[in-house]
């Protein structure tokens, strides 16, 4: 295990832990989502400044799980389009596994607001070849990996995604990430999702800041693809900067 790994272990072990299915309304099918970006160096301060209120949810006992996903897209990469060009309604597709247990779940998230993500899963017993979702055919273009902790801090869920890695299909081709975290706070629609005062010490002691993308988009954008990537230059330009 590396030095930041052993520093996060000892972080999620000082913490009080509440198992999966006792996290009401642990999935917030409708709900309201805010993501920062933050050096992966910064998530053990992160942690020290949540413990005291929050619970690390778990998963088969485990505070540290290890997310696997498979994105599906259209032949123009339609979604990705969409989304670089803010367009709404949106759709995403993805089949999520649960490396540790091998539980395999096939996710739609859909926005009809910036603001608002309906989402909603299921379990399947193998990975689709193709999906066929509004008269269009969506095939499998990217694969992503991440270690995952999350968090239950009052009506909030807080998630920590860091060691990413992704890679183009079908052909494999690896995807060069700079070295980031994610921060991501999902909310039901009566709690805003910048609520708590350990919250705002976060974001002010770690200097956190807002951004607009998912991790399909971002690591497409980082990608050798012909895509149009101007509107997500922000993104990676604070990427590159953490």
């Amino acid at each position: 295990m590396t030095a930041l790994g052993t520093a996060i272990a000892e972080k999620l072990m000082r913490m009080k832990g509440v198992a999966l299915g006792k996290t009401p309304d642990g999935g917030f099918s409708l709900r309201r989502e805010r993501k920062f970006l933050l050096r992966p160096e910064a998530i053990p301060s992160l942690l020290e400044i949540m413990a005291s209120e929050c619970q690390v949810i778990e998963i088969d006992r485990q505070r540290r799980q290890r997310y696997r996903t498979l994105y599906f897209d259209t032949g123009r990469f339609g979604a990705y389009r969409r989304h670089h060009c803010g367009g709404l309604p949106r759709y995403k597709f993805r089949v999520r596994c649960y490396v540790s247990s091998g539980a395999l779940f096939l996710e739609e998230k859909y926005k009809r607001r910036p603001d608002i993500t309906h989402k909603r899963r299921r379990p399947v017993s193998a990975c689709p070849g193709h999906l066929e979702q509004g008269g269009q055919l969506w095939r499998p273009v990217l694969l992503n990996e991440y270690d995952r902790i999350a968090l239950r801090y009052d009506s909030l869920r807080l998630t920590i995604d860091w060691n990413l890695k992704a890679w183009l299909r079908p052909d494999g081709t690896p995807i060069d990430f700079p070295p980031l975290a994610v921060l991501e706070i999902k909310a039901p629609l009566h709690a805003p999702a910048t609520t708590g005062i350990l919250l705002q010490q976060a974001r002010q002691r770690l200097r956190l800041r807002p951004s607009s993308f998912s991790k399909y988009c971002l690591s497409l954008s980082l990608s050798p693809l012909p895509l149009p990537k101007a509107n997500f230059r922000s993104v990676l330009r604070k990427a590159a900067s953490l």
